[in-house]
């Protein structure tokens, strides 16, 4: 799932489906960066700043984490990641 707010490539909410290699290739990324084990929240008193969020849930585990400022280059690379694999031609807009 991806939803694009203000100034984001592709706005409102969509999805795609990944295949089996996409799929282990995150699991291993958010394995080797310890995503569980990263802040919750990077930020700074800045308001002009653009923001992530990602929502991961796996082996029963769940974490979300706001990126705005400040996150380890781990997690911005996990960032490009999905970036990469989410915001194709595959991805389908969901009517809300």
């Amino acid at each position: 799932m991806y939803e694009g707010k203000t100034f984001a490539k592709r706005q409102g909410k969509h999805s795609t489906t990944l295949s089996k290699e996409e799929l282990s290739s995150l699991k291993s990324k958010i394995k080797a960066i310890d995503f569980f084990g990263l802040k919750d929240k990077y930020d700074k008193e800045i308001t002009d700043m653009p923001s992530c969020f990602i929502f991961v849930k796996l082996d029963g585990k769940e974490k979300k984490i706001m990126d705005r400022v400040g996150a380890p280059k781990e997690l911005k690379s996990f960032e490009k990641m999905i970036d990469t694999m989410i915001i194709t031609d595959r991805l389908v807009k969901i009517e809300e």
